[in-house]
């Protein structure tokens, strides 16, 4: 029972904090909230996808923004930005999140209305995902499913996780839809499926309609795929995994075959890194594998936004707590697998710890091959909860105790709910 409360009050903390972070956060969020918002309201008003370079930042956005009431008359004067904040940049992105997002903005004409409404939306996304991690906890172990659930929510708690979620932006369906993914995944290894091996190619697929980088989750798609093929060894189990590693293809193809008319590309993100040069990477710099170490630590700093994220230090003990947070979730999987090598192999850790590590994977792809630095933790978001699960299943195998791991999340939970009350009373209240 004490274990089901702490669940009931984590579900809680998520949906408590992220409709207060929803309603109350500033509009916009510096981290591109606009133009994410901006490509929802030209689906939702023009029934189409926006063109990179050529749509303009809508009138109603950069009036939001400067703390003005679009539907004021007479309508307020807003000056155009120039460069990069006066184009709709984020048109670059797939378009699957802003698909669902335009029916909820469409819901009223009051635009302060319709970025609340888009970002509980959102919200709504985050609930969801803590759905798919509970059958996942059921799959990793069943005998201690509510312990490593538990310890799986508190990433959900993360204050950074939460408020990317909700802010405008497809980050909070990039999470849920990379959970599905690895849950059917997970059921398609393990009950050797054929219809589960074909539901985690399509999951792939929408992922990838989501956030183009979760292309980088291809390989573990292809690794059931094989296994299942090594396991049948039939005719039929070949033809089920060609078809099931050419299914994401397919899902993604009508954005693939829009980008080739607008761009004469399969992805506009060549154009975007024109585009955003000016912003992100003025200098110009060269980015070696040196400069990409420096990033390195930052990739594991996400329980904080990158908005407070200087703001712990000023909170007696809170700066401790963040670390014992971090190495909840990142030293447990690594040090099991020092203790025990052997357990690199397992389904738990190649379908658990394995869209991590593909997902740090692109972010250096990215930055080094790419030349863009995107080495910031809000980059791995979406494959932390799975990584959480496989922490709790590291806690167990470690110290082969329950309890040792519900203390764990106890904890946990605790650190982020004192976080959330003092963040939340200092910016959002």
């Amino acid at each position: 029972m004490k274990l089901r409360a702490l669940i009931a009050l984590q579900l809680s903390a998520i949906v408590v904090f992220g409709a207060i972070a929803a309603l109350k956060f500033p509009f916009f969020s510096p981290i591109d909230e606009r133009a994410h918002f901006d490509y929802v309201r030209i689906l939702a008003e023009d029934h189409r996808l926006p063109v990179l370079g050529e749509d303009k930042m809508g009138y109603a956005p950069l009036a939001l923004d400067a703390g003005l009431d679009p539907d004021a008359r007479p309508a307020p004067h807003v000056d155009r930005p120039k460069g990069l904040p006066n184009d709709s940049y984020q048109a670059f992105e797939p378009p699957l999140y802003y698909l669902l997002a335009s029916p909820t903005f469409a819901a009223t004409d009051d635009w302060s209305a319709r970025v609340k409404l888009v970002r509980l939306a959102s919200l709504a996304f985050l609930v969801a995902a803590a759905g798919v991690l509970y059958l996942l906890a059921g799959r990793i172990v069943p005998a201690a499913r509510l312990p490593v659930f538990s310890l799986g929510l508190t990433v959900l708690m993360w204050p950074g996780v939460i408020l990317r979620s909700v802010t405008v932006s497809n980050a909070g369906l990039e999470l849920l839809m990379t959970c599905v993914f690895v849950y059917a995944a997970w059921v398609a290894d393990e009950n050797r499926s054929e219809r589960w091996l074909l539901l985690s190619a399509v999951a792939l697929g929408l992922a990838v309609l989501t956030k183009f980088t979760l292309v980088a989750l291809a390989p573990l798609l292809v690794l059931v795929a094989v296994r299942h093929v090594l396991r049948s060894r039939g005719r039929r189990s070949l033809l089920v995994a060609a078809v099931a590693v050419a299914l994401p293809l397919v899902v993604v193809s009508p954005w693939l075959v829009f980008n080739l008319v607008h761009y004469d590309a399969l992805t506009p993100n060549s154009l975007g890194k024109q585009l955003q040069e000016s912003v992100v990477n003025p200098d110009h710099i060269t980015y070696t594998i040196g400069r990409f170490a420096d990033q390195v630590p930052h990739l594991f700093e996400g329980v904080l936004p990158q908005e407070w994220a200087l703001v712990g230090s000023t909170v007696p003990l809170m700066g401790m707590g963040f670390d014992f947070l971090r190495v909840a979730v990142f030293g447990l999987p690594l040090l099991l697998l020092l203790v025990e090598p052997r357990q690199a192999r397992t389904r738990q850790a190649l379908l658990l710890a394995g869209p991590f590590v593909l997902g740090f994977a692109m972010v250096a792809w990215v930055t080094l091959v790419e030349n863009w630095p995107i080495g910031t933790s809000r980059r791995l978001y979406a494959e932390t909860p799975a990584l959480a699960l496989f922490a709790g299943y590291s806690c167990l195998a470690l110290f082969r105790s329950p309890k040792a791991l519900e203390v764990l999340a106890v904890a946990s939970s605790l650190v982020l709910v004192a976080a959330w009350v003092d963040l939340t009373s200092r910016f959002l209240l």
